[in-house]
């Protein structure tokens, strides 16, 4: 089988065979690779454009706590503690600052007094209790032991 010994119609076909082959072959080896990684590129650039959504909504959520909660390192939350009891005139008596948490001792404060520097730290730096052990002294007045935590 020579290309002169053929007819035109053959040659036709076999220049279409050729050519059918040849985008075969093309779309085999070139277009397809290129259409996968472009499938994996958009897929990643969803999940990009997600975590970007997310990373996003969490900084606002952060902001709003910012705004509201004053972050203190451990030796200002420390200080800011004092101060707050202090301006109620409050003696601690303990107060330790650990790697989570604050520990305080008061021999005698009024249970009022107690519950409004508590609110007060909650308020202002996101201070809570997380364990408290109050025992009654006499009317009004308690002695407090106390675990704080930064929200």
């Amino acid at each position: 089988m020579n290309w002169h010994n053929l007819e035109q119609k053959q040659k036709n076909w076999l220049v279409v065979a050729i050519i059918l082959l040849v985008f075969a072959v093309l779309f085999q080896f070139v277009i397809e690779p290129i259409w996968q990684q472009k499938k994996e590129l958009n897929s990643r650039l969803k999940d990009a454009q997600d975590t970007y959504v997310y990373l996003y909504n969490a900084g606002e959520e952060i902001a709003k706590y910012d705004n509201k909660h004053k972050f203190l390192s451990k030796s200002q939350q420390k200080q800011e503690i004092n101060k707050i009891f202090s301006s109620y005139k409050v003696v601690v008596d303990g107060l330790v600052s650990q790697e989570h948490q604050t520990l305080i001792i008061i021999k005698t404060i009024p249970f009022k007094t107690l519950l409004t520097i508590l609110k007060q730290l909650k308020n202002k730096y996101g201070i809570i209790v997380t364990k408290a052990d109050i025992k009654r002294i006499k009317s009004g007045l308690v002695e407090a032991k106390l675990t704080l935590t930064s929200k």
